[in-house]
């Protein structure tokens, strides 16, 4: 605990002194994985927050001030769990209306056109007393599910005017299920039923819905899930037969929309791969699969035609616990992964309760260790080419936020959190960081939140120097004898770096001489060195950036 903390406040020191937190209300972010934390709003961001002595969670509004961060509804508007998304310039909830000794029905709701208030959709009476879903913006409309007495559950669409059922798929009060809407260029994909087939891929192009393709014939279900658009098509898990007939398991199925066909049968057989796309990276599409029972699920890469392994992070069976939520709109926020301009981040766990973030950029898988040399845990928040993530010691008392500036660039310490405390959801307002802190009272165990802003500053440059300068963790770690450490340089500049000890103190310079742009190996030698944990710290062109180290003997 004490070498742990030690290297805590080693991290910190020049670094995070220039970042403060300043609260701005005494409130709950709801901040589930199928509800999105903070949605941008005309200048400002709404979120669904309980406030202290309340029960229900309702809508709530801040600039980045502390008079200006209010709730904007009543009492007995309590924004649910199935969505909060942005569109046309206003948020869109789904809410659940209390009449007091009436019914307690779903409703439609957005924020009014000056992002102050909040006013139920007019164009919804045909649904009001329908369960209500899966709210997704697209570039024609936005799209969500609702049920009726009359027709069931549907695909309905609106464009900020007039709410619409695109088309009563399974006739009659029968359900058609839809899920999963992604967006292709303006043809919108989904997964439903028309009630003669099993689930199955549709898609919505123009006033209607077509079957792109019954991939099991009959009432059988294909069941498309994890949709992810990308490169002109969809990429999503299906069960069915390869092109011979014989079935294949669930495997990676593309579509442009016009037809679907088998992408690749990682696992021949009846078995499968049961792959779940998670994102891009490198103009690939990075999926968790399992082709070999004997590799548990793993991050793997799809380039269009073969699906290849980027590491297996976790040797056996059990695989790493990559818990990236996909297969519908409202799951895409999660707090356990990231996609970066360049790069896609991850947290997995190498070890049983050890959690470490992982980044690819398509064609390799590297590990990025926490600055402070603590634990690392969620949220990740995108941020350009950069990503936000949370380090905390042992214990878990003391904790901080991380900046990763670019892809094989170091973690760098951004700024300490409060005693007892971690933080729960993140988002951006401009350049303004906003985060919920929960504080836990160390003698009563009770937990208070308070939504706190974080000024960046334009980052930008920053950024830019540091996906010049990048560092690689030293090979082998741990080591009883000499290590190498690998500097890359997009220009040529003096550099320092040096291995300080967990008391901060620098005990060897490895360089500090004017290096020309390339890749250079340095050797780190560990000759007279007690085991523990030690930093190596470089500095170069205004970036200081560092990885951990451990010596046993």
């Amino acid at each position: 605990m004490r070498l742990r903390s030690a290297l805590l406040a080693l991290a910190l020191v020049g670094t995070a002194s220039a970042q403060t937190l300043t609260p701005l209300a005494d409130v709950d972010v709801n901040a589930q994985p199928f509800f999105a934390p903070y949605v941008d709003v005309g200048g400002a961001v709404v979120f669904a927050g309980l406030a202290p002595g309340e029960s229900d969670f309702r809508l709530w509004r801040t600039d980045g001030t502390p008079g200006g961060t209010v709730s904007l509804d009543v009492l007995g508007i309590a924004p649910s769990a199935r969505g909060l998304v942005p569109f046309g310039g206003r948020g869109y909830f789904v809410a659940t209306v209390d009449a007091g000794s009436g019914p307690v029905t779903n409703g439609l709701f957005r924020t009014t056109a000056d992002g102050l208030g909040v006013e139920r959709f007019s164009g919804v009476t045909a649904i009001d007393n329908g369960g209500l879903g899966q709210l997704t913006p697209t570039s024609v409309g936005l799209y969500f599910t609702a049920c009726t007495t009359a027709e069931g559950c549907e695909v309905w669409r609106t464009e900020g005017e007039a709410v619409n059922l695109v088309q009563d798929l399974c006739p009659g009060s029968c359900d058609a299920s839809p899920s999963g809407f992604t967006d292709l260029g303006g043809t919108v994909l989904f997964a439903a039923t028309d009630g003669s087939t099993g689930v199955e891929l549709y898609r919505a192009l123009g006033p209607g819905l077509a079957r792109v393709r019954d991939i099991v014939e009959g009432a059988g279900s294909s069941a498309p899930g994890s949709l992810l658009a990308w490169n002109g098509q969809v990429v999503f898990a299906a069960t069915g037969p390869d092109a011979a007939g014989v079935e294949a398991g669930r495997e990676l199925w593309t579509s442009a929309g016009g037809d679907a066909s088998l992408a690749v049968d990682a696992a021949p057989g009846a078995l499968g791969s049961a792959p779940q796309p998670l994102g891009l990276a490198g103009g690939r599409v990075i999926v968790l699969a399992q082709p070999d029972p004997a590799v548990g699920p793993e991050p793997y890469v799809f380039d269009g035609a073969t699906l290849t392994l980027l590491g297996d992070i976790r040797p056996g069976s059990t695989g790493s616990r990559v818990q990236c939520t996909t297969g519908s709109a409202e799951a895409r926020w999660n707090p356990s992964c990231a996609q970066t301009d360049d790069a896609f981040y991850l947290l997995a766990q190498p070890a049983t309760l050890d959690t470490r973030l992982f980044a690819t950029d398509g064609a390799s898988l590297v590990e990025i260790p926490a600055s402070t040399g603590g634990r690392l845990a969620g949220p990740l928040l995108a941020d350009g080419t950069a990503v936000i993530v949370q380090t905390c010691a042992a214990s878990y008392t003391d904790c901080a936020l991380e900046r990763v500036a670019a892809f094989g660039a170091a973690a760098a310490p951004l700024v300490a959190l409060p005693a007892n405390s971690q933080a729960a959801s993140l988002g951006w307002l401009g350049e303004t960081l906003l985060l919920e802190v929960g504080t836990r009272d160390p003698v009563t165990l009770a937990v208070t939140t308070q939504l706190m802003r974080l000024d960046m500053g334009d980052t930008s440059a920053e950024a830019d120097r540091s996906a010049s300068v990048r560092l690689s963790a030293p090979a082998p770690n741990p080591t009883a004898g000499a290590a190498r450490v690998t500097v890359a340089l997009d220009r040529a500049q003096r550099v320092r770096m040096t291995l300080v000890d967990a008391l901060g103190r620098t005990v060897a310079t490895i360089t500090d001489a004017a290096l020309a742009a390339g890749t250079h190996r340095l050797d780190v030698a560990t000759d007279g060195l007690p085991s523990g944990v030690y930093a190596v710290v470089l500095e170069a062109w205004g970036v200081r950036a560092q990885t951990r180290m451990t010596v046993v003997r």
